[in-house]
């Protein structure tokens, strides 16, 4: 596995499907559900680059991300939020969810993140699927080990999944105060930074040691290695960062459904 830096967004493939991360000289994804014009604008590029990747995409679905810890099970879930953008139709499930599970492989999922871990997974043999989002709070509240029991429940072999982490801020830019660092005090990715006062987290090497303690395979996870805080391209900053802007502008990062 391995991923490809195109002009406009990063692509790699697992189990036959193709994970994408927005770059933000074309896309800025903001109140998605609210239809203001810098999203329109941004759905309207995101029907171009799927005709570009020959994806054939009329449904997104996206968790109602609220840095919980909370997973659902999409054919269990009986409401929605929808909003339609021209060919798009942009699906969130009611419940307050960071994680959702489909057994349908020709669904698409995506997460808008601004610095926070996006993960996503499909299982090699039955095709099904997820994607969950993991700022500092998911993580301390062990997103990873409900998602794994949520999988396991539908009797998904865990080692079998293929898993892809999306770009995320770095620990050189992540920072938390004494209290809120707390929860991360038994793991070695934590640091005091006596210059500002504060600890430097690790976030996705705790959360890989999360997934492989559950049981997810190490050899089967793919990490986009860059920081949507500092890295660059020709076009200045590659990502929105929420740490850096403070901006409500947000990257997509997303799995494509496999091809019915």
């Amino acid at each position: 596995m391995e991923v490809k830096e195109k002009n406009d967004y990063l692509l790699a493939k697992i189990a036959g499907s193709k994970a994408i991360f927005t770059k933000r000289h074309l896309f800025n994804f903001s109140r998605f559900l609210e239809m203001n014009q810098e999203t329109i604008f941004s759905f309207i590029e995101l029907e171009k680059l799927f005709e570009k990747e020959n994806e054939n995409i009329d449904c997104l679905y996206v968790p109602n991300a609220e840095h919980t810890n909370s997973i659902v099970i999409l054919e269990k879930c009986m409401y929605y939020k929808m909003v339609q953008y021209n060919n798009i139709t942009l699906k969130m499930p009611k419940p307050l969810c960071d994680g959702i599970i489909t057994k349908d492989n020709t669904k698409s999922l995506v997460v808008f993140p601004g610095d926070c871990i996006v993960v996503a997974g499909i299982d090699k043999e039955t095709g099904t699927r997820f994607i969950l989002h993991a700022g500092w709070r998911g993580v301390s509240l062990d997103i990873a080990k409900n998602m794994a029991i949520e999988l396991q429940k539908l009797g998904v072999a865990l080692k079998n999944m293929e898993i892809i982490i999306f770009p995320s801020i770095s620990r050189e830019f992540l920072t938390l105060d004494e209290k809120n660092a707390q929860s991360f005090q038994t793991y070695r990715e934590m640091r005091w930074n006596e210059e500002i006062g504060q600890y430097n987290i690790d976030l996705v090497s705790i959360l890989k040691s999360q997934l492989t303690d559950e049981g997810f395979c190490k050899n089967n996870i793919l990490e986009m290695s860059y920081c949507t805080y500092s890295a660059s391209d020709k076009n200045g900053y590659m990502f929105n960062s929420y740490r850096r802007d403070k901006s409500i502008q947000r990257n997509a990062a997303i799995l494509t459904g496999a091809k019915a």
